[in-house]
């Protein structure tokens, strides 16, 4: 596991790091509160950040935090109340909320861990949310810490944007190691790279950290990533069968290139045709 940290504003963030799929969770601390940001993927992992948290709480109040509700997202919800700090709050969308069929989502994750990385979980449950975040642009206000939530539809449905005085948790969103995933609707995908335009006029942003691969740490990498996947969009739309389709990925350097990706791409067209 990897771990990076910065401190700005009378407050300190990390990201740790999974070895797993690069997947990023995120601890903020401000006087005022402790904010986990989808909490970890294997069981290590999620044990380092509790640990982490409960050597830093301070008596502080704690609140997890989902920014979707993909398998790997939601996989440390339930441990968090077994630590020994406060009872956390924790926070996830309307649309997450309303999902059916919420203990598949974690089944589905238990599977994929004992199949591909040989790790056996403990039971696991899916988050009960104790603040649902209704609107765009909806504020939690924690003493002086203000945490704003932006929906984020597209990658998936129940996606959602999280906001605090500089640092920025993308969820499923301008990673460098993964194209678009459009498990949610296409052009729903493209307003919400548009909206972080909207988003740069009333926040500024050291840090913007994707679900999965490297912390975005200036503004002008942060509008060029989003650019790029926008032109991947653009470029789907222009696509009119699958040999089109192989030979434009051909042109995208990601971390991989295999039949589960090629099948991602191809999943993403028919959400603009239906070929």
């Amino acid at each position: 596991m990897n771990v990076w940290s910065k401190q700005w504003s009378h407050q300190e963030a990390k990201v740790f790091q999974s070895t797993g799929y690069q997947y990023n969770a995120t601890v903020l601390q401000t006087r005022d509160l402790i904010l986990v940001v989808d909490p970890g993927l294997f069981p290590d992992d999620i044990q380092t950040i509790q640990r982490y948290v409960s050597e830093i709480a301070d008596g502080r109040p704690l609140y997890v935090a989902f920014t979707h509700a993909d398998w790997d997202h939601v996989m440390g919800a339930k441990g968090w109340h077994a630590t020994p700090h406060s009872t956390p709050r924790m926070i996830g969308s309307i649309g997450m909320a309303q999902l059916t069929a919420k203990q598949e989502r974690v089944e589905e994750g238990r599977k994929i861990l004992r199949h591909l990385f040989y790790i056996d979980t403990p039971p696991l449950e899916f988050p009960e949310l104790d603040v649902v975040v209704e609107k765009d642009g909806q504020t939690l206000h924690v003493g002086n810490t203000a945490i704003t939530f932006y929906h984020a539809p597209g990658h998936t449905r129940e996606s959602m944007m999280i906001v605090v005085d500089g640092l920025w948790v993308l969820g499923d969103y301008l990673s460098d190691i993964e194209f678009p995933f459009i498990f949610g609707d296409y052009d729903d995908y493209k307003q919400t790279l548009e909206k972080i335009d909207r988003i740069l006029q009333h926040h500024t942003m050291e840090w913007a950290v994707p679900g999965h691969g490297s912390i975005i740490q200036s503004t002008q990498e942060l509008m060029q990533r989003k650019e790029k996947d926008l032109q991947y969009l653009r470029q789907l739309k222009t696509i009119a069968d699958d040999q089109q389709l192989m030979d434009m990925i051909q042109g995208y350097t990601f971390l991989y290139d295999n039949d589960l990706a090629r099948n991602l791409h191809r999943e993403n067209h028919r959400k603009v045709t239906n070929f």
